[in-house]
């Protein structure tokens, strides 16, 4: 696996038309439910990169996250920028997310990472994947930090980048999240494409874990 990865072109990401769509899981609290909602109505599964700190004050919700089916992956525990930490100080927030999630699940967050910001050095990387973790940027975003992002903004924002291999990723904490990424998926579902959990999206044969027209699930 790469030190880094922000997009995956492979034969099957082109032909069977696939994207990643992932969320960054820490702030505002508010809006998980109403997510979990359009994602489970929408019949996608994502990647939830987890700030372990987050994961510590809403334990429940992490919990549901997992009983829904999604993937979980790591967004270090405490959201300070990884690029001016030490390898050991990284390895330390990695591995606290790691047991807070995992006590929580039972499952992993390895080997997926989000640095906060997107923020890293190549020291960074190796220490990221000498911890068993592959640092995932991004092929485009929503954009929903920047001020006065709307709902049609931050859709707007994700949908220039619905190309195959696509990693796109949204904040779960952001007022107008649910409304944008409600429409977000319908979008790229109209244009053929299918969002996947990371893991899938990098699979030998994707196909194997997709219902799609002519194929069935092994």
């Amino acid at each position: 696996m790469p030190l880094l990865l922000g997009r995956v072109v492979t034969p099957h990401t082109r032909t069977l038309k696939l994207l990643h769509l992932g969320f960054d899981v820490e702030g505002d609290a508010s809006y998980i439910g109403d997510l979990l909602n359009v994602l489970d109505r929408r019949q996608v599964k994502a990647t939830m990169f987890v700030l372990g700190s987050w994961a510590e004050m809403y334990p429940d919700w992490v919990q549901e996250m997992a009983r829904r089916g999604h993937e979980m992956a790591s967004h270090g525990y405490t959201h300070q920028d990884m690029a001016k930490m030490t390898a050991e100080q990284v390895t330390s927030e990695l591995l606290r997310t790691e047991a807070v999630v995992f006590n929580l699940t039972g499952q992993p967050v390895k080997p997926w990472l989000r640095p906060p910001y997107g923020s890293y050095t190549r020291e960074t990387l190796v220490a990221a994947r000498e911890a068993g973790y592959v640092t995932i940027i991004w092929t485009g975003s929503g954009e929903d930090w920047r001020p006065g992002m709307d709902a049609d903004k931050i859709c707007a924002a994700m949908r220039q980048f619905i190309v195959p291999g696509a990693i796109l990723f949204a904040h779960t904490g952001r007022a107008n999240i649910v409304e944008a990424i409600d429409r977000f998926i319908a979008e790229a579902q109209l244009q053929g494409y299918t969002l996947l959990p990371l893991s899938v999206l990098l699979a030998e044969d994707p196909a194997v874990w997709l219902v799609v027209p002519g194929m069935e699930r092994e």
